[in-house]
């Protein structure tokens, strides 16, 4: 499941952490380093996914395309950590998962454990759906600081309105599963279910709080949005039939009402902090793009500190886009 689902809210936090960030870069002394200042968010798509959420982009609305499927070697994991490394970047942040499903790897325990020792500075994040977990200790005893797990109902009639594929008795019994490992192998990790605010799940968003106080696990209910910068793009070509769809979800007048658009790619704080890899090394220009056709060529190809001046197409139709996360 995306980052825009499995963390619903997270881009917009985000984005004004790092717009503060870039406040105070332009006061740094010259010679400092242009980009990542505040250090690089590392976004790495690991795998595919195995739900077709009706609020993603893959679960077909807009009809956009990516119908890429793989799987990232740990070989590969281990080349993209170490430029990182060898090129002297701070990671900040470095993120699992980005359209797919971090969890359908078999080697992303281990992934954990390399990104871990090689960059023990950085926060590093999944995001997931929780409905394939085979190993509970592996993740729990892996190094990772936070798992942020996407939901939106207590029941398989709310649930499955939005996660089409997953079965919710299947995520809960994961949740209690893996905050039993936590509390066994008294691991530092932080469990967080990041429960979609829908028009429709109010009731189960209070039994989720519950579920989630009695397993020592943070709740945040969090507003949802049109994901995707083609998604939003789409909207607007179609506002009327869009308007409708959306409307069954969230409060599509408070959507319009935050959405805006930037004066240039410039602005944008996501261009200039953010690295978006894909499972096969590839480039995405942020986590918020998701047709393959937008992909801009191999990580390896580029000196990452060039990475965000890399001139995109995407970018531009982007920053013309009335978009409520950014």
């Amino acid at each position: 499941m995306s980052i825009f689902n499995s963390a619903a809210g997270k881009i917009s936090s985000l984005y004004k952490d790092l717009y503060t960030a870039w406040s105070l870069h332009r006061a740094l002394p010259s010679g400092s380093d242009p980009f990542f200042p505040a250090g690089a968010l590392v976004c790495v798509e690991i795998s595919n996914c195995n739900l077709k959420c009706v609020m993603c982009p893959r679960g077909g609305v807009h009809g956009l395309v990516n119908d890429r499927r793989g799987m990232m070697g740990m070989e590969l994991f281990r080349k993209i950590v170490d430029k990182f490394k060898a090129e002297k970047v701070t990671v900040r942040e470095l993120w699992f998962a980005n359209w797919g499903e971090p969890l359908l790897n078999p080697d992303f325990p281990e992934m954990v454990r390399y990104a871990k020792s090689r960059l023990p500075d950085a926060k590093l994040i999944a995001f997931s759906n929780l409905t394939c977990l085979t190993d509970p200790s592996a993740v729990a005893a892996s190094g990772l600081d936070r798992i942020e797990v996407s939901l939106s109902g207590m029941s398989q009639e709310i649930y499955s309105r939005n996660h089409a594929g997953g079965n919710v008795k299947t995520v809960i019994e994961n949740l209690a599963a893996l905050a039993a490992a936590k509390q066994r192998l008294r691991s530092a990790m932080e469990i967080t279910v990041k429960f979609h605010d829908y028009k429709y799940n109010k009731a189960d968003a209070v039994l989720a709080g519950e579920f989630c106080r009695g397993n020592g696990i943070v709740f945040k209910f969090t507003r949802c949005y049109v994901s995707s910068v083609e998604g939003n793009v789409a909207f607007q070509k179609e506002k009327e039939r869009f308007t409708e769809f959306y409307g069954g979800f969230i409060d599509m007048e408070k959507e319009k009402e935050l959405a805006h658009t930037l004066g240039s790619p410039a602005q944008c704080v996501l261009r200039r902090y953010q690295v978006a890899i894909d499972f096969d090394g590839r480039l995405y220009r942020c986590c918020g793009v998701y047709e393959e056709k937008n992909l801009m060529g191999s990580f390896f190809d580029q000196e990452i500190r060039r990475i965000p001046a890399i001139d995109s197409g995407i970018c531009r139709v982007c920053v013309k886009t009335p978009i409520s996360w950014r």
